[in-house]
């Protein structure tokens, strides 16, 4: 947020590479998004749809608010719907509210994110709690209000659909649930229970809401994910999604689907992908997306079938050097997992691994004078090495203790 004279001013996009900024001159009553790519402020919103338009107007008639003004209207779930994103693209005054828009929804999807970590440990309690009280209700025959207020007093919510099953009642208690993180456990309740039972209900939760999504054990395939895209796409709520121990990919042709869950703008902050068939051309795909993916910061690709050259396309996915020797690194990403692949350690994947890191740490410095803080945790994860790789070994070998203490404590 700046102040610049006689203009109020909200920087909207994340990071140093502002892209635009929503304004008002003290003496208009008309919003302005100024793109830096042109000298000239747009005024006219004709190309929104009216709702859009008033709602922006009612913000621009109250100048202080105008300080939280874009960020309440990212919030607000008719910013959200596709037709209203959609529409913005076919002008160029819309594609830049549209670019403002994300941007703002970018840095509180992240916000989020973090917060949801930084409370793991409550989280975790009081879905386990929650989930208890759930089944008890639904055996007592508790619904209505009674099971509403029941579970209105925790932070938390889980449904875990191996002990409950979406009928009448759970579908409005699902409804009813607002502003707080929500986890659906369906893991293990097989396919057809995904698709008859658990897609449908996606569509109860409130947008306000966090969602944590388990879907692993379930024998899906990778065009079952069509309508989980869709979702994501109509309702992007979903923040953690674990796909574990599903063959999403088939032989060696590239799972669209997996690669489509990197390239949407969305808050998901943590995917996991181990035992799913993951390929080398899958990888591929997500080559040139996951780099600059603004929110994914935990990526679990363990046991699957990357060789080499798959490996190395994760690798500079994550950081790589372009011809003018600049480094484009995407430091969101905080652990990329990829134990157990079907490749051998060598010279060329370890050297990668080394240069990536020693980019990321060159921005680290010291905690409480303690030098050896200036070393970050690596960010692609591998397995033990052989003993000619011995500097990358070493490490390798210290971290791979934090590497599993640190996904447990952000697995929610």
């Amino acid at each position: 947020m700046q102040k610049i004279t006689n203009t109020i001013a909200v920087g909207v996009a994340a990071g140093e590479n502002n892209s635009s900024v929503f304004s008002v001159s003290e003496h208009q009553s008309v919003p302005v998004i100024r793109s830096l790519r042109s000298p000239e402020p747009v005024t006219d919103f004709s190309c929104l749809p009216r709702e859009v338009r008033h709602e922006i107007y009612g913000w621009a008639t109250r100048p202080v608010q105008l300080l939280t003004g874009l960020p309440a209207l990212a919030k607000t779930t008719k910013f959200q719907r596709e037709d209203v994103l959609d529409f913005m693209c076919n002008d160029e005054r819309g594609i830049a509210f549209r670019q403002a828009l994300q941007a703002v929804q970018t840095g509180l999807w992240h916000d989020n994110a973090k917060a949801l970590l930084g409370n793991a440990d409550k989280l975790r309690m009081a879905f386990g709690i929650s989930s208890k009280r759930l089944s008890s209700t639904a055996e007592e025959g508790v619904s209505g209000q009674a099971a509403i207020d029941a579970l209105s007093k925790y932070i938390a919510v889980q449904f875990c659909l191996r002990h409950v099953v979406i009928n009448f009642e759970i579908s409005q208690l699902i409804r009813c649930v607002r502003s707080k993180p929500v986890k659906i456990d369906a893991s293990g309740i097989g396919r057809e229970r995904y698709l008859n039972e658990l897609v449908p209900a996606l569509g109860l939760v409130n947008p306000d809401c966090q969602l944590i999504l388990d879907l692993s054990n379930n024998e899906l395939r990778t065009d079952d994910l069509l309508p989980l895209l869709a979702f994501i796409k109509k309702s992007p709520i979903i923040y953690q999604l674990d796909l574990r121990n599903n063959f999403l990919c088939e032989g060696e042709e590239a799972s669209l689907p997996l690669a489509a869950l990197c390239k949407f703008v969305s808050p998901l902050s943590h995917l996991y992908l181990s035992n799913t068939g993951f390929n080398d051309a899958s990888a591929h795909c997500i080559a040139s997306i996951l780099n600059k993916n603004p929110c994914l910061m935990h990526l679990d690709l363990r046991n699957n079938a990357l060789t080499e050259a798959g490996t190395l396309s994760v690798i500079k996915a994550v950081g790589y050097q372009t011809d003018s020797g600049q480094w484009q690194v995407n430091r969101v990403l905080t652990a990329v997992r990829l134990q157990k692949n079907n490749f051998m350690m060598n010279d060329t994947i370890s050297q990668a691994i080394i240069e990536l890191q020693n980019v990321l740490d060159a921005d680290c410095k010291p905690k409480n004078d303690d030098p050896f803080s200036e070393i970050g945790v690596y960010v692609v994860q591998v397995d033990d090495v052989d003993l000619a790789h011995t500097a990358l070994n070493q490490l390798i070998i210290f971290y791979q203790e934090i590497f599993a203490k640190n996904a447990i404590a952000e697995s929610l």
